[in-house]
């Protein structure tokens, strides 16, 4: 038998172009399916790293404050914690300053709103010790104005890059129309400073691990929110995080001052032996987590006027 040697038809040379041609285009799309999911994944690994530096940092500040050890190296853990608060308050607010640039990216809301707490902070303090080049900033004085120069300069800076001005706010408080939970990781910013004047006036042998159990919850807070795809999921995250970190600083707190107290009269410590006094502190612990979760959530209403506006748009209208 002969094998068939009539050279292929027009409508097969056709579809055979065709078919290569789509294996061409599916390979095209699946190239760049591959580059833009690694954009995708190196941006976010970015930003995942960028919104994390702001806690770490803090956190960092607050360990190396509290660590217990000796007389003769307390000062010098007191000076870099303290170089590690205004180095992160100086970074926050360059960073603050490229999300307003940027058009506020998702992981810029702590830091807006912790450049804005911290003079706030600082403007009712004291640094007598503190000084900057060899000389006292501030003296036996309140920080008062001098606290907010920083953020005034950073403010004119980027109204002069950015014309208008206010184009980028519309953005700032679109998005936190479309997404209320920003505004609640923008609070969640703020609980650092929670972490800083809690266990007041506490020895720091007894301190040290109850803060770094916080700043180790408000740390893993922040990371799933910016992990989680799902904001509500990543809200509730938030919301655990914070409660539990507040609860364990609070009820530590709550622990050392009623097991450390001595009453000046008959010279005795209290001690924890009936179920009255450990309801003491369990509510010492309880009462600061409900306040903080409530504090996180005062945005809620938008979701509430957001929602009432969505039902309101939905109902027919009448002739």
């Amino acid at each position: 038998m002969r094998a068939n040697s009539n050279p292929p038809s027009s409508a097969q040379r056709q579809k055979s172009v065709s078919y290569q041609s789509s294996v061409g285009l599916c390979r095209d799309r699946i190239d760049q399916r591959r580059m833009t999911s690694t954009a995708t994944r190196l941006e976010s690994r970015g930003s995942l790293a960028l919104g994390m530096l702001l806690f770490v940092l803090l956190g960092a500040a607050v360990i190396v404050i509290n660590t217990p050890v000796s007389a003769g190296m307390s000062p010098l853990l007191d000076y870099l914690g303290i170089g590690l608060w205004f180095g992160s308050y100086l970074l926050a607010l360059g960073l603050a300053l490229r999300g307003w640039l940027t058009g506020f990216p998702r992981w810029v809301y702590p830091y807006l709103v912790y450049v804005v707490v911290f003079p706030l902070y600082l403007a009712q303090t004291l640094t007598p010790g503190l000084e900057f080049f060899g000389g006292s900033l501030c003296g036996h004085q309140l920080w008062g104005w001098r606290a907010f120069v920083p953020l005034g300069l950073a403010v004119l800076l980027a109204v002069s890059l950015r014309r208008p001005p206010w184009s980028n706010l519309m953005r700032l408080f679109a998005n936190v129309w479309d997404d209320w939970t920003l505004a609640v990781f923008a609070l969640f910013g703020l609980l650092p400073l929670v972490a800083c004047v809690s266990l007041h006036a506490v020895d720091r042998a007894f301190a040290f691990w109850p803060k770094l159990a916080g700043v180790g919850l408000i740390g893993l807070g922040a990371l799933l929110y910016l992990r989680l795809a799902r904001p509500r999921q990543g809200c509730l995250a938030l919301l655990t995080c914070a409660a539990l970190a507040v609860a364990v600083m609070s009820g530590s707190a709550g622990y050392y001052w009623n097991t450390h107290y001595v009453n000046l009269i008959t010279g005795l410590r209290r001690d924890l032996n009936t179920p009255a006094e450990w309801l003491v502190v369990l509510r010492s612990a309880a009462m600061p987590a409900v306040a903080v979760t409530g504090f996180l959530l005062l945005p809620l209403p938008l979701l509430l006027a957001r929602r009432c506006l969505w039902l309101r748009s939905r109902r027919p209208s009448r002739l």
